[in-house]
């Protein structure tokens, strides 16, 4: 759950000073909310509404789980977990990203198919951000090769998060989880089921959104000129904008700041898993599965950076007007070749008849 004291000093003094940029910066506001939007329409919507619904169905489908799970098995027994639906978990949480992971564990919880551990281990060791968010926007904007250097060490830390949940796992039952079903109490959903949570999960997701897009946009126009300032506010209220505001940093800071920003996901990030998880379910893995994944994360980076190709200025005593030299086609060629000799026959009999 939040610390009490979260819920009662942090919430009503960020809604107040939002309400005081709201009314001090109307159109900063207005190009916020416009922001979050457009980000809900085009990316968040079409990428996760689709994976909530299939994934809802995969779970209640037991053939199909009991597949998914043999990828990840082996990764279960080290964590002392043989259960498919703990092994199917883990990898559909690894693939969705962090909002999917939430909406899956809390079905999960919400159906009795999943015990106490096993989802402390879940939230532990198994909330990221999507491998296609990393590959295809943060890697993109830092580079060729940027998207899997990214996606490696976050795996490789994701994995060490994994082995290590079962040394972070208390032992003893916490008294708010005697609500929580009975292993197979709760029946599994069909498919208007599944589409009715999805939407419901969309509306709080893109909620935030919205909210938090519009704190970045205010806020960044209030901040000073330094890089390091946009990109740690952006980091701390929302994982793209961190990751944004961390391609204006000199040198290799880029890299370091969008991997800090993929680890630590932000405040948007928390509060859709916050409202996505169920009210029996702790909230502390997630908090120390996070701090535990952004060292390590940022340990497996200073190792594999110099792996990356890097680009060098070169001196050149070249003219800058050059001439190119283009090779001409082999059937070209020969054809100009047997010109040349038939040319070169006539000229010698004609230099012998003259």
């Amino acid at each position: 759950m939040i610390p009490s004291f979260v819920r009662t000093w942090f919430w009503p003094f960020l809604a107040l000073g939002a309400g005081l940029l709201f009314f001090l910066c109307p159109g900063e506001a207005s190009a916020g909310v416009a922001r979050g939007l457009e980000l809900c329409g085009q990316s968040v919507i079409p990428a996760l509404f689709p994976y909530m619904v299939i994934t809802s169905l995969l779970l209640a489908a037991p053939r199909a789980s009991a597949l998914l799970s043999l990828p990840l098995r082996p990764l279960g027994r080290l964590m002392g977990q043989k259960s498919a639906d703990f092994c199917t978990l883990l990898l559909l949480c690894a693939l969705g990203g962090f909002a999917s992971a939430a909406h899956c564990i809390g079905q999960a919880w919400q159906e009795g198919r999943l015990s106490r551990r096993q989802a402390w281990l879940l939230c532990f060791g198994g909330i990221y951000a999507s491998p296609a968010f990393i590959c295809n926007v943060a890697g993109a904007a830092l580079g060729p090769g940027a998207g899997a250097l990214l996606l490696g060490c976050g795996l490789a830390a994701g994995l060490v998060c994994c082995l290590a949940a079962p040394l972070f796992c208390p032992l003893r039952e916490s008294p708010l989880l005697a609500a929580r079903p009975k292993q197979g109490q709760a029946s599994a959903p069909g498919p208007t089921q599944a589409v009715s949570s999805a939407a419901l999960a969309m509306v709080q997701i893109c909620g935030f959104v919205i909210f938090f897009s519009f704190l970045a946009q205010v806020l960044g126009s209030l901040l000073p000129a330094s890089p390091l300032a946009r990109a740690l506010v952006g980091g701390v209220l929302e994982m793209t904008g961190g990751c944004e505001a961390s391609l204006a940093l000199p040198g290799v800071f880029p890299f370091y700041g969008c991997r800090a920003a993929l680890s630590l996901l932000g405040l948007c990030a928390f509060c859709q898993v916050d409202a996505l998880l169920p009210a029996g379910l702790s909230r502390r893995p997630v908090y120390w599965g996070r701090a535990l994944h952004l060292a390590l994360s940022l340990f497996f980076l200073r190792l594999c950076l110099p792996l990356l190709p890097q680009e060098a200025p070169a001196y050149s005593s070249l003219a800058p007007r050059l001439i190119t030299y283009h090779r001409m086609e082999p059937d070209a060629a020969l054809l100009l070749f047997a010109l040349c000799c038939l040319v070169l026959f006539r000229l010698e009999k004609s230099s012998r008849s003259s």
